[in-house]
């Protein structure tokens, strides 16, 4: 078994399609504005975003945590800092051994880039 699909629920559709296109340069694979879904693909799993409206939906307001890797975190957050991304911890040097930081998405939700092993 494997992960093929990661699914954030948003209150702004455009703001995080925007963030995740835009910013954090994820190709897109569809953008749905009708229905309020975008899909993005990130190797072996898409990324989607799917619009929630927070009131008694059961999509809204739920925790999430995703970690993208790459092979240069310190040059990854460099551009990330650039492009006004917020940072709640630098690139760290942890116990097993990676290369961890953590930051913010419009929405406040925290992931995590991490260094490739």
């Amino acid at each position: 078994m494997k992960l093929g699909y990661a699914r954030i629920f948003v209150k702004d559709f455009d703001a995080m399609v925007k963030f995740y296109r835009d910013t954090l340069e994820l190709p897109p694979l569809w953008h749905d504005d009708a229905n309020g879904h975008a899909g993005f693909n990130t190797g072996d799993c898409t990324l989607i975003l799917e619009r929630g409206d927070g009131k008694g939906d059961g999509n809204g307001n739920r925790f999430t945590a995703l970690s993208f890797t790459t092979a240069y975190i310190e040059g990854r957050w460099k551009e990330l800092e650039a492009k006004q991304v917020q940072f709640t911890q630098p690139p760290t040097k942890m116990p097993w051994g990676g290369t961890l930081a953590y930051f913010r998405d419009p929405e406040g939700n925290t992931h995590g880039l991490v260094g490739e092993m």
